[in-house]
């Protein structure tokens, strides 16, 4: 009978189809369509709820046959299924409850989504979001020393988050340029897999002030993380000529603190000699990692971009590590965060006409 009860749900009908797990089955690319996660992320999601000891004795994530009015309970696929796509789609928990034939409730969406993006964040914020380690590490920071960068962990930047709903005492506060709303500051690396995220600050809030108390970056000028660590910085055309440094950095745009751990690029470039003109010129182009991931994640996650009906400020904090935790595992599964770690020799590499068969025709 409880079985019975849910076949009414589109969406456990197609995950109960067996060419789900396919990526390039039509059922696999229409699941990562809907909920913009691949079916095998959904299922180590769901295996992290149920049986990490962390979360797996809490109420969101039992399951009973039937509840105390004797009607089928929810199965906990469709209500994770139901977190996701409210996080995909940006719309409102009514509509998404719609989507689900009204098997479940518009409050009843709404407070297991909440309560998820908490759970789900405190939990496994710090298993997926830390500073890189061990060979992971290495590979990193000599994909930045490929594109002279030697010592670069990562760059940092702020993205903006639009917020409908927060309480008219912070209008003022969070009205910023684009409008109301608030700023996270993101740590990642070149291939785009995150690093640190800060706690969130009031759009008015420059990257000057919010940034003296990211512990990423106090934990960098510390030396808590990223100790240890040695590179050269060639300062010659000489081989020996080269100075050897162990202070790690993150570049940025100008916005930022002038502090050892931040790099930037001169101000006013067009004003300055070409040496450094190139050099500011170089840091830009290397950090848009950093802006491409704001895109991919806003792109993903349009609760984001369109904007979220919470009211409170640890809820948006749950909602956006949320997003980047998933990001993360979805990096991992699509094997994106090794794109950069093979070994190339860019100086042998020789795009000519002869490779490129457009050209030929086009000539």
């Amino acid at each position: 009978k409880t079985q019975n009860y849910w076949t009414e749900s589109m969406w456990l009908r197609l995950i109960s189809n067996p060419l789900v797990s396919d990526p390039n089955s039509r059922e696999g690319k229409e699941f990562r369509r809907k909920f913009r996660v691949p079916f095998p992320v959904f299922e180590e999601i769901l295996h992290l709820c149920q049986n990490d000891p962390r979360t797996k004795h809490l109420r969101i994530f039992s399951y009973k046959s039937s509840d105390a009015s004797g009607k089928p309970s929810i199965p906990l696929q469709l209500k994770l299924l139901t977190a996701l796509r409210v996080l995909a789609s940006g719309l409102t928990f009514a509509d998404v409850s719609e989507m689900t034939n009204g098997l479940i409730s518009e409050s009843e969406c709404h407070r297991f989504c909440m309560e998820f993006y908490d759970v789900f964040s405190d939990s496994f914020c710090e298993d997926f979001i830390k500073p890189l380690e061990g060979e992971e590490l290495q590979s990193s920071m000599k994909v930045y020393a490929r594109m002279g960068l030697p010592g670069c962990v990562g760059s940092i930047d702020a993205t903006f988050v639009p917020c409908n709903k927060l309480p008219e005492t912070f209008k003022n506060l969070a009205a910023g340029e684009k409008g109301k709303g608030v700023l996270f500051n993101v740590v990642v690396d070149h291939s785009r897999r995150v690093l640190n995220v800060q706690e969130s600050v009031f759009a008015t809030i420059n990257d000057k002030i919010s940034v003296v108390y990211n512990e990423f970056l106090n934990a960098l000028e510390n030396r808590r993380i990223y100790h240890g660590l040695a590179y050269r910085i060639q300062t010659g055309p000489d081989e020996m000529d080269f100075i050897e440094l162990s202070h790690c950095y993150v570049i940025a745009d100008g916005g930022y603190l002038n502090k050892p751990v931040i790099i930037c690029g001169y101000p006013n470039p067009a004003e300055l000699n070409r040496v450094k003109y190139k050099f500011s010129d170089w840091v830009a182009s290397v950090r848009k990692d950093v802006e491409c991931f704001f895109g991919i994640l806003k792109q993903r996650f349009r609760i984001l971009k369109n904007g979220n009906n919470v009211h409170k400020a640890r809820q948006i904090d749950s909602i956006f590590k949320a997003c980047c935790i998933i990001h993360n595992m979805i990096l991992q599964y699509d094997g994106l965060n090794k794109l950069w770690e093979d070994d190339i020799n860019w100086k042998e590499l020789d795009p000519t006409v002869e490779n490129l068969p457009i050209l030929d025709n086009a000539q």
